[in-house]
Parts: structure tokens; C-alpha cells; sequence
């Protein structure tokens, strides 16, 4: 792994442009200990100010909804935080106005199996006018016994001007079954969708959604499986290296198989670079289900081969952050570096919209991929000024040859950068 010198420098200038706009650093772990201000998330959400960084220490907590304020909610280590959707606390990201952004890295969003009402995604972004952006997290549905026997979406998302899922898994949830006095058996519910998608534009770069399967019945016909992605009336979708999945049909020994999900269903233009999509397979009956479509509905195929790109993130000063970048051997890597996201815009062809904000913009050399594509570089953070207790940044990168014949925009990363107190 390399060092480069002329990121640091990057990230100097960009921390002291912001040190009016220093944000403050809420810490939250599952017991009370020096340097945590907070043994519950919901609190810690709720108290913190326009803006702030919540950390979040390892450990199993309660739901969360954040409603109309910006924050950057990181897990300390990416993969360990868990949040439980269960009576009275949702996990949602709501009713943010435009000026407003949530910040969402290293997170796991599931329900629990104790929920019995309807089915519950994992995590719901709703009314958003502002953008959401979620890395690295995992949303979930799980298997509950719903009025409908259905399964939950693994995120649902509604209504949202700009959402970013990168290096991100949805699962939906695996259907039940409802049981009614005059029908032996119960009828079988249908599999959750990985991602539902309406009346939102959504990016989704490196990740990967499968729809849950369809409850088997012994009596009576089998449940649908849950689709992939499903969007209805989506204002717009790009996908950038990622995997689709459908949910398998539910068998039946009597009946009718239920049909596999669809690996993507789309009720509008949807832009795909790069992706694998495939349906679930019918449930196995005296008369099968249908295997899912891989694709239903229309959709752009953008040519052309996905690029990679991320960062070791939350981490401290005088720490080193590893930036690594996946694409065509020995092409060129440089990125830009912003506080913010903007409005997508669409400048270079078989290319990522440009998803920074351009307020304050700066960029910097990454570095040359090797011979088989890829390239690791450590960045050292520099040391804080006093007032300085935490920032966080979005990168997003441009892949081009020597020649500059082409040039392609990568996934958004997100980078936060912490005191060394914390």
C-alpha cells in the first residue's frame, strides 16, 4: 500500500475551509463508560444538534427514527451495530427538507420477529427532500407471522428526492402463514421485496438485493416470491455492479407451486451498469410455480464495466485512511472530495452521475491501478485544530486512461474523520 502525500494535503485544506462548520461528536455504546454520553441510540439522535456525527460503539440497540435533521450516524466498526425495529421503534429516516442530509455507514437494520401487525421493512426512507446516503449497512426484513402472511421489505423507500446505497445488502423477509377457521392449511404469504422503490430517484452502486421466499403449504398453493428490486413509479433508478435476486416460489403438495420473484421489476426507465439479475425459482407442486424474470418491465443497459471505490472509515487523526479502487488495469484514479451531495448531474457517458455537491468542491490524485485493475493508497489524516472535533466528507472518483481518450465517474464514499479524544 501506498502513501499519497497530495491527499493528505487535500483533506488538511478541506478540514480548516470547515472549521466554522465543525461538527460535534455524540458517542453511544450499550453501557455507560468514559466517553459515552449515551446508552441508547434514539437518544443520542434525539438530543444531538443539525449536523452532528453520532458514533456508535458495537452492540445490539433499539430501533431508530431520524425525523427532519441532519446527522451522520457511523458504526465504530462497520458490521457490528445492530438496530431492531420492534414496538414503538421504527427504523426510519423521515421528512428531511432540502437543505437537509442523513449520513448512514457500517449499520445492520432489521425487525423483530415478534412484530405481528403488518409486514415491516427493515428500514424505511419516507418524504425525504433531502439526500439520504447509506454504505456499507444491511437492511432486513424478518420472518413474522403478519396479517397477511407476507413477508417485509428489506428497505422501503418512498417519496425521496435523492437516495445513495453503496456496498449495501436488502433482504426481504420470508413469507408466513395466515390461518382462518374455514380454510385448513391457511393461505401462504408472499415473500418480501429486497428494495421497494416509489416516487424516488435512487442510486445503488456495488450491493445487492434478494427478495424472500414464498411460505411452502402443505394443503394449499405455495406464496409468491419477493422481487429483487421492485419500483413502481420511481422518478429514477442507476445501478452500478450490483445483484438482483427474486425470492423462491413456495412448494405446495396439493396445489399450485407460487411463482419466483423477479430479479428487477420496473414500472419506468431504469439506467443498469454492470449488474447480474435473476429470478427465484418456481415452488415445486403438481402444477409448478413460474420461475421469476430476471428483468420485467423496461430498462437501459449502460455500456461499459463498473468501477469500485472505497474508504476505511470512521478514522481518527494522524491515523491513515485506506482508499482502494477497483477497474480497468493500469487506468488512472483521481477524486472528487465535497461535505455534501448534490443534485445528480449527468456529464461523462457509461459513467455514474455526478452526486457531489458543488459548493466548495476540491480533488485530488489517487494513484495508477495495477496490472490486474486495482490500487490500495493510505492517507494520512492530519492532526486537528483544537476546536475540531469531527467531519465528514463525500468522495466520489474519476477512472481515465493516459491518453484522456475516456473518462468515467465511480460510487460515492463516504469518509468521517474524528478527534483523536474519541
Amino acid at each position: 500500500m501506498r502513501t499519497s502525500h497530495l491527499s493528505s494535503l487535500a483533506i488538511t485544506f478541506a478540514l480548516l475551509a470547515g472549521t466554522s462548520l465543525s461538527q460535534s461528536v455524540r458517542v453511544v455504546a450499550t453501557a455507560p463508560g468514559p466517553g459515552v454520553d449515551f446508552i441508547d441510540l434514539q437518544a443520542a439522535c434525539d438530543a444531538a444538534l443539525e449536523g452532528d456525527i453520532v458514533l456508535v460503539k458495537p452492540g445490539n440497540y433499539s430501533g431508530t427514527r431520524i425525523d427532519g435533521k441532519s446527522l451522520t450516524i457511523v458504526a465504530d466498526t462497520p458490521g457490528t451495530v445492530t438496530l431492531t425495529h420492534s414496538f414503538g421503534f421504527a427504523n426510519e429516516i423521515v421528512n428531511l427538507a432540502p437543505n437537509q442530509s442523513v449520513r448512514v455507514r457500517g449499520i445492520r437494520f432489521t425487525t423483530s420477529s415478534s412484530l405481528s401487525t403488518v409486514p415491516t421493512p427493515g428500514l424505511r426512507v419516507a418524504n425525504c427532500a433531502g439526500s439520504v446516503y447509506i454504505e456499507k449497512s444491511v437492511a432486513t426484513s424478518a420472518t413474522i407471522q403478519s396479517g397477511t402472511g407476507d413477508g417485509g421489505s428489506g428497505m422501503e423507500i418512498s417519496n425521496c428526492r435523492s437516495v445513495i446505497l453503496s456496498s449495501s445488502s436488502c433482504f426481504g423477509g420470508n413469507a408466513s402463514v395466515v390461518y382462518f377457521p374455514w380454510i385448513p392449511g391457511g393461505v401462504s404469504g408472499s415473500g418480501g421485496h429486497g428494495i421497494s422503490v416509489s416516487s424516488s430517484t435512487v442510486h445503488l452502486f456495488d450491493g445487492n438485493a434478494v427478495g424472500g421466499n414464498g411460505h411452502t403449504n402443505d394443503q394449499n398453493p405455495g406464496g409468491n416470491g419477493g422481487d429483487g428490486l421492485l419500483s413502481s413509479s420511481a422518478v429514477q433508478i442507476f445501478a452500478s455492479g450490483c445483484s438482483f435476486v427474486g425470492g423462491a416460489g413456495g412448494g405446495s403438495n396439493a396445489m399450485n407451486g407460487g411463482d419466483g420473484g423477479h430479479g428487477i421489476v420496473t414500472s419506468n426507465v431504469a439506467s443498469i451498469l454492470d449488474c447480474m439479475s435473476s429470478g427465484g425459482a418456481g415452488g415445486l407442486a403438481p402444477i409448478q410455480g413460474a420461475a421469476g424474470a430476471s428483468v420485467f418491465g423496461s430498462f437501459v443497459v449502460v455500456p461499459g464495466t463498473a468501477r469500485s471505490f472505497s474508504l476505511s472509515s470512521p478514522v481518527r487523526e494522524a491515523a491513515v485512511a485506506t482508499i482502494t479502487a477497483k477497474g480497468l488495469p493500469l487506468e488512472n484514479v483521481a477524486t472528487l472530495l465535497s461535505d455534501g451531495l448534490g443534485a445528480p448531474l449527468s456529464l461523462l457517458p457509461s459513467s455514474a452521475p455526478l452526486l457531489l455537491s458543488l459548493t466548495a468542491i476540491d480533488g485530488f490524485s489517487v494513484g495508477a491501478l495495477d496490472a490486474g485493475g486495482d490500487l490500495s493508497v493510505g492517507v494520512t489524516i492530519p492532526s486537528f485544530v483544537p476546536a475540531l472535533q469531527g467531519r465528514a466528507f463525500f468522495l466520489q472518483p474519476v477512472f481515465y486512461d493516459s491518453a484522456l481518450t475516456y473518462a468515467v465517474l465511480g460510487p460515492v464514499a463516504s469518509l468521517t474523520v474524528l478527534d483523536s479524544a474519541f
